[in-house]
Order: structure tokens, then sequence, then C-alpha cells
């Protein structure tokens, strides 16, 4: 797509304090709040036309819970 400028971005959150983590036992604590995935998107999307993010990575700081 780069001859169009269009920009793709990979984004892979890790747990994240949402519904969809709903009956997993996990402490709330661990998991990432919803507005920082939401905020590292926007960052990404808003940036110069010539530059883009081609791969977001998001993980709990003490690792991912299992």
């Amino acid at each position: 797509m780069k001859e169009h400028r269009v920009k793709v971005t990979s984004i892979s959150p890790g747990p994240t304090l949402t519904a969809s983590w709903e009956g997993f036992e996990a402490p709330p604590d661990r998991m990432m709040p919803p507005e920082d995935i939401a905020s590292v998107i926007w960052s990404a999307y808003t940036l110069a036309p010539q530059t883009v993010v081609e791969d977001i990575m998001l993980r709990p700081i003490l690792g991912d819970i299992s």
C-alpha cells in the first residue's frame, strides 16, 4: 500500500481490562487500562503523513498473565 500512501499498523495488545476478558481470573491491577491502548493508537494515527508505525506491541509491565 506504500505507493498509495496508505499506512498499515499491526497492533498486538496484551491483557486489557475490558469486557472481552470477563470470566478470566486475573488481578485487575495487572491488566492494562483500555485508555492506554487507545492513546497509543491515536498517537500513531496523528503522526506526520510521511511517518508510519508498523508494529505496536503492548504488554503489562510485569509480563503476560497466565
